[in-house]
């Protein structure tokens, strides 16, 4: 609490739901000084607002105390919505004293490069799970962007590449036969160059081979070819 964390400090501070765990009928208190103090340069006391409002100084201090705890960065984070929160943010916004930022790149902004690292591989990994290719561009992109934050250009480099696999597969089955049979087997090799994405190049290999006619008979031998090759090469990885 803010109380504990008096005499000490912090390079980043969060300060949570200050302003919607406020007592409720202090709520117009609130507007009216952030519409006085949008007005002046300075927080004037307003005897009749004290009289009024007596425990709004207390939360005022608390704030305070708050505020000062931080040597860096500082954080405002309202989880519930909140007319107070909404109508400090107007004034901070207003006088450029602050940013607005949405609550999962907070999370991110206050990681190490390690477990910035560590995210990405599991937004990567759950980027590889998802069936529709727009919700896997999703999550690689949110594994390139915690590998940037990393300073990792390698693991970057091969969300990126994975992506780009995954949106190429997810339209090269749409072309005609005669396209697609010469497509594909350029995807294929195109998997393994960018990054070894084997899984990928393997599925691909079965759709072919599920496509081809009696009459493509060399093309389902050479696809049956790589199919073994790509499956020992996977048994390989794994072991």
């Amino acid at each position: 609490g803010i109380c504990e964390a008096k005499g000490l400090d912090f390079d980043e501070v969060c300060i949570v739901d200050f302003f919607s765990s406020s007592p409720t009928q202090l709520g117009k208190a609130w507007k009216e000084l952030f519409r006085r103090v949008m007005n002046s340069n300075r927080y004037n006391t307003d005897m009749n607002l004290q009289d009024k409002f007596p425990e709004l100084e207390m939360r005022l201090k608390l704030l305070y105390t708050a505020i000062t705890r931080c040597r860096h960065r500082l954080f405002f984070v309202e989880t519930q919505q909140s007319s107070v929160a909404e109508s400090f943010s107007r004034w901070m916004l207003g006088r450029n004293l602050s940013e607005k930022q949405d609550v999962a790149d907070l999370s991110l902004e206050l990681k190490s490069a390690d477990e910035y690292r560590s995210l990405g591989v599991e937004y990567a990994l759950n980027a590889e799970s998802q069936e529709s290719a727009e919700e896997a561009d999703s999550w690689f992109s949110r594994a390139s962007m915690c590998f940037k934050h990393a300073s990792d250009e390698r693991l970057m480099g091969k969300a990126q590449s994975h992506a780009m696999i995954r949106k190429k597969a997810a339209t090269v089955f749409e072309k005609d036969w005669n396209d697609l049979k010469n497509d594909v087997p350029s995807l294929v090799i195109e998997c393994l160059e960018e990054g070894g994405f084997v899984e990928e190049a393997l599925d691909l290999c079965d759709r072919l081979r599920d496509l081809c006619s009696m009459e493509e008979h060399h093309l389902k031998v050479a696809v049956d070819v790589a199919i073994e090759g790509l499956k020992k090469a996977t048994d390989h990885v794994l072991k």
